[in-house]
């Protein structure tokens, strides 16, 4: 995956607020989370994505989460992204399982949890596919398939639990 510069990640913000995007915060697992509410349009092959521009954690970030995510899944999701990248580090073995799990953890109505789990599981299904299709487009590493796979495959194990 892509580090962004401190240069890159402040043309990112500015961008966002150029184009008049909802810039939120939302408080969620003892964080203070800042991200923008961006259009589908952005990326209408993959419902549900949040997206980030992360670097050096102390230069900044960037978490955007797509208008037609579930308000109510929308700060999970974003937490995932929050200590995945700029707690764990992009290049930390583990990381998107451990972010999801810690994520996942702090659901506690059952009904919201299955409900996320779904979600997570179908995002990460269609990225996967969407990047076999246009890997220039997603730029993953083989380490980061590794590791959505990983995610896949604990969320099947969740949701067999729930049947």
């Amino acid at each position: 995956m892509k580090k962004f510069s401190k240069e890159e990640i402040d043309n990112g913000r500015k961008y966002c607020r150029d184009k008049r995007f909802t810039e939120l915060e939302v408080s969620v697992g003892g964080r203070n989370i800042n991200y923008f509410v961006v259009p589908s349009s952005v990326n209408p092959d993959l419902p549900n994505f949040v997206f980030r521009m992360t670097g050096d954690p102390k230069e900044g970030y960037i978490l955007g989460v797509d208008e037609g995510m579930s308000e109510e899944l929308r700060p999970y999701a974003l937490f995932e992204e929050y200590v995945e990248f700029l707690e764990k580090g992009i290049d930390a073995k583990g990381r998107v399982v451990e972010a999801e799990a810690e994520a996942i953890s702090l659901i506690r109505d059952e009904s919201l949890k299955e409900r996320y789990v779904l979600m997570r599981r179908e995002f990460f299904t269609k990225m996967l596919e969407e990047n076999e299709k246009h890997p220039e487009k997603y730029l993953f590493t083989e380490a980061d398939v590794v590791e959505f796979k990983k995610n896949l495959s604990m969320l099947d194990e969740i949701l067999g639990e729930t049947d």
